[in-house]
């Protein structure tokens, strides 16, 4: 195994990390903003 392939390997693998974990978190402030909204209604 070459190291490039593996540095690539590793970036691909940080950059989907980076990208789901965005995910989760915008999805957690849409589920913040809804509850806060459902309590100030």
């Amino acid at each position: 195994m070459n190291l490039r392939k593996v540095k690539d390997f590793k970036e691909i693998f940080l950059f989907v990390v980076r990208k789901a974990i965005l995910n989760l978190f915008r999805k957690y402030e849409d589920l913040k903003y809804s509850i806060f909204r459902r309590i100030l209604a």
